[in-house]
């Protein structure tokens, strides 16, 4: 088995958005286990604890607990590394959050909530990042993107459409940059064994209890491969392979009706 000095991430600084818990914290203890330094950006205090707990003991690990949904935070945090001379070499899009609901009854905090931060954090970094990236001449940024964005998913709609938005944000992207030795990549990840349905408000519904839900682990490992690949995206796990198939096949309004069933 090679080192971890032998492989493609050693020594390289790798920002995660959202990365205290769930995929973003598996995909920190796989790029420390090959040698990167990481650096997560979270909210959540207890979170943040309990993952610099985790992962300083892996690997050169920084934490910033800060609410990426304020701009003036987002540019913060690319201050205070600049001035620590850390230049990211790959960045990782991966927060995100959901308000379950019809769009009519949501209130609309929540939704410009959603927008915010699957949306323009993601943005955000990705601009404010990439410029170093371009002038360095190397760089991948991988959008952490949803199966939600494939296929139509009532009461989830603000948020599939985000997931939409950064399907079509990476593919235009990564052409753009193709010829810089830019990497854009972007993963669409399905129902994940996480709490991200709970803080959705997702936890009662039938969908969310019957379905098989991937490890996180898993996920973060396939991500890793997909990150070594080369390719512009997948869809990760080979249920939602086959669910994303199968729902191409299918006629749109029997389509309809089985989602409105399934995430009522």
């Amino acid at each position: 088995m090679s080192s971890a000095k032998n492989n493609e991430f050693h020594g390289k600084h790798v920002l995660i958005s959202g990365g205290a818990c769930g995929i973003g914290l598996e995909f920190a203890k796989c790029l420390l286990s090959e040698g990167a330094s990481v650096i997560l950006v979270d909210k959540d205090p207890s979170l943040c604890r309990s993952a610099e707990d985790l992962l300083k003991p892996l690997g050169q690990t920084t934490i910033f607990c800060r609410d990426l949904r304020d701009p003036l935070v987002r540019q913060g945090i690319f201050n205070e590394l600049s001035q620590r001379n850390i230049t990211i070499d790959i960045l990782i899009n991966n927060v995100a959050i959901h308000h379950h609901g019809s769009f009519i009854d949501l209130e609309w905090d929540k939704i410009v909530d959603m927008i915010e931060v699957n949306l323009l954090c993601t943005l955000h970094l990705t601009h404010l990042f990439l410029k170093a990236m371009v002038k360095k001449g190397r760089g991948q940024i991988l959008n952490i993107s949803s199966t939600a964005g494939l296929a139509p998913c009532p009461y989830l709609a603000t948020y599939s459409a985000t997931k939409a938005f950064i399907n079509k944000f990476s593919e235009a992207l990564a052409i753009e940059l193709e010829e810089k030795n830019i990497k854009v990549q972007w993963i669409c990840v399905g129902a994940t064994d996480t709490a991200f349905f709970q803080t959705a408000g997702m936890g009662s519904l039938n969908y969310v209890r019957s379905v098989k839900k991937m490890p996180p682990e898993l996920v973060a490992s396939d991500g890793i491969k997909f990150l070594k690949s080369g390719h512009l995206w997948c869809i990760i796990g080979w249920r939602n392979r086959l669910n994303i198939f199968l729902a191409r096949l299918i006629p749109a309004g029997l389509l309809r009706k089985i989602a409105r069933k399934r995430f009522r």
